[in-house]
């Protein structure tokens, strides 16, 4: 594993943005894990403009999402769903079916959770992950 210390959050977005094209390059169906919050804005905003300006493909990518509140309507604009459409889906011209969320209004958050475990199983794990960190690290 490789530590790449950086002192500000933009400056962490390109690196980030690097591993994720290297990726896609070597796998244009790879499965990337996403994250929500202000960390990762940044790297959205570079892949958008890669996408845009470089070519960057998603295509045939699928992303799945580290989680999603409980009880808020995925169309609500401050769930997580709302979140990833407006920072990545619509800007990449994705098909939303192709970025994945728990079901945060399921009924059974254990069986959610198990349900979504295996989804991302059958597709075979992820080949990389984002996280956010947030104010408290």
């Amino acid at each position: 594993m490789e530590v790449i210390v950086v002192r500000r959050p933009e400056d962490a977005a390109p690196i980030v943005a690097d591993a994720y094209s290297a990726l896609l390059g070597a796998k244009p169906d790879a499965v990337l894990g996403l994250a929500t919050g202000s960390t990762p804005l940044g790297v959205y905003r570079e892949l958008v403009r890669r996408h845009r300006e470089e070519g960057l493909s998603f295509a045939r990518a699928r992303g799945f999402n580290l989680d999603e509140y409980v009880d808020i309507d995925p169309n609500d604009p401050r769930s997580f769903r709302a979140t990833m459409n407006r920072s990545l889906v619509h800007p990449l011209g994705l098909d939303p079916e192709r970025v994945r969320l728990p079901r945060g209004q399921s009924s059974d958050p254990q069986a959610e959770a198990r349900r979504y475990a295996a989804e991302l199983a059958e597709a075979g794990g992820l080949g990389l992950q984002l996280l956010g960190l947030g104010l408290n690290g």
